[in-house]
């Protein structure tokens, strides 16, 4: 079935990006500007909790609810990046998973989809990667997990059946 998937469903379509990713990881822990910009934001926070908790301007509790403000805004931001790709990342194997379960409960459709896919693989030579031609030519499967991604989220109609 991992045959089946386009490339850029695959786990492996991530290597692309490790280069990328850790670029942005150095770039976010090793800059100096960058860690400096939370160094003075923790060690407010740090004394303003053993402090006596009066919130009066320049009191180390009033720092500490300044800092933990900032702190919590760039929190925030990272929390939302993180929820969007694991949003993705869930829809997606979630879409993939229904598609299975239908193609597994039909087997006309799983037939249809697969003689189409073996076309494809017959088309190619060893060795050679599928290609943006190749994904063109996936009409039945394309339709099958648009049906099938329909019907999971809205309960449309299936036109796979036709």
């Amino acid at each position: 079935m991992r045959k089946m998937l386009p490339n850029f469903l695959k786990p492996e379509a991530l290597q692309r990006y490790i280069g990328m990713m850790d670029i942005i990881v150095q770039i976010h822990f090793e800059d100096p500007d960058h860690v400096s910009k939370f160094y003075d934001p923790f060690n407010a926070m740090a004394s303003g909790i053993i402090s006596v908790p009066i919130n009066l301007p320049g009191t180390p509790f009033r720092r500490a609810i300044k800092a933990s403000e900032l702190i919590r805004k760039e929190l925030m931001a990272i929390i939302k990046v993180l929820g969007l790709l694991i949003w993705g990342h869930d829809t997606a194997s979630a879409a993939i998973t229904f598609i299975l379960k239908y193609l597994a409960e039909l087997p006309t459709i799983y037939n249809e989809v697969y003689k189409e896919q073996m076309e494809i693989a017959r088309s190619k030579k060893p060795r050679e990667l599928l290609n943006w031609e190749d994904i063109q030519k996936m009409k039945y499967p394309w339709n099958v997990a648009c049906d099938e991604t329909c019907s999971f989220t809205s309960g449309c109609f299936q036109r796979g059946h036709q």
